[in-house]
């Protein structure tokens, strides 16, 4: 599979774009690839931004029924119109099955995933993480599946299923490509291998995989604008979180866990008005701080945390998650 010639079509604008707009699209793409592979971030970050106005920019001038319900979709999700939202989904689903393309139901099987991930619908984000893995396989589109399978992974390890994660995170190692252009999502998979090892009792092995993770994470100067980078990061802090409160060294995970929710709030800083996802990331994070803290014997800090976390969740219309975390909830 190559991912250097073969673009996924679900990273393209979804319906007829003149070719105009293809030929300064691709491009700016080569442009990108072009500056990552000569490590120079700063290049690489403007031609991100120029695509990202080209894709906004042709959406304006010739908007396509796939991209006003994506929207729509968009805005029942902030909005907490849940049925809505899955509806809108499920309908981008159907339209892509009707065009028939390999792969081009992934993004939106993704994006009904993650929804029932964000309402602890486990099970069914499960399914449909599985449904979009498999669309990217027949793509043979190497980095749409690797992206299928590290949200697959994540989903398998939300349900505590750790053998189903590791499966899905050494397939993504497998897939991705070799070179500079492979090293987030190489990263990021190593760090999700790494929690499923450690969920079934393999430290050492987790402990391998965290300093490959780290090892391309430190190599690398971040971008400015994207945010893969920040949450690669939050996960190698989350991972090293869970190592030290496997050994009961609680105040060392508690310090890991907090550097990684300053990772996670710095996502949901940029993304606040997008979408509810990272600050549901972050209540997550702040839900385990609660459940570390109380081990330590830390019940104020335990408190204060788990009350942060129920706020969030009441701020992104989801006041039946607050009360499962709420302080007054537990005993």
């Amino acid at each position: 599979m190559n991912s250097e010639s073969k673009q996924p079509e679900d990273s393209q604008p979804a319906a007829s774009v003149n070719e105009g707009f293809m030929e300064k699209f691709q491009g700016v793409i080569e442009s990108y690839a072009s500056a990552i592979n000569a490590e120079d971030q700063e290049k690489a970050d403007q031609a991100a931004m120029s695509a990202l106005m080209l894709v906004a920019m042709e959406e304006i001038e010739h908007p396509s029924p796939y991209g006003q319900l994506s929207e729509k979709a968009s805005e029942h999700l902030m909005a907490g119109n849940w049925q809505a939202a899955e509806d809108a989904y499920r309908e981008l689903i159907a339209m892509e099955e009707k065009i028939g393309k390999p792969g081009l139901t992934t993004k939106p099987l993704m994006d009904l995933s993650k929804l029932f991930y964000l309402r602890g619908r486990l099970d069914d984000a499960w399914a449909f993480a599985q449904a979009a893995t498999e669309s990217a396989r027949r793509s043979e589109i190497s980095t749409l599946l690797a992206m299928a399978l590290d949200h697959q992974a994540t989903c398998s390890l939300a349900r505590g299923k750790p053998e189903e994660a590791l499966a899905a995170a050494e397939e993504a190692l497998r897939v991705i490509e070799p070179g500079k252009m492979g090293d987030l999502m190489r990263s990021m998979a190593y760090a999700n291998r790494g929690r499923a090892l450690s969920g079934i009792g393999r430290m050492a092995a987790a402990e391998i995989d965290l300093e490959a993770a780290w090892a391309i994470l430190r190599s690398k100067r971040q971008s400015r604008i994207g945010t893969g980078p920040v949450v690669a990061i939050a996960r190698c802090f989350e991972l090293e979180a869970e190592l030290y409160a496997w050994q009961k060294r609680f105040p060392e995970a508690i310090l890991k866990l907090k550097q990684a929710l300053e990772q996670r709030r710095q996502v949901g800083g940029r993304l606040m008005e997008l979408s509810p996802h990272p600050a549901a990331a972050v209540a997550r994070d702040l839900e385990r701080l609660a459940e570390i803290h109380r081990e330590n014997g830390d019940a104020v800090e335990a408190k204060e945390a788990q009350q942060e976390a129920a706020e969030l969740w009441k701020q992104i219309h989801l006041p039946e998650r607050a009360q499962a975390t709420s302080p007054d909830s537990t005993t």
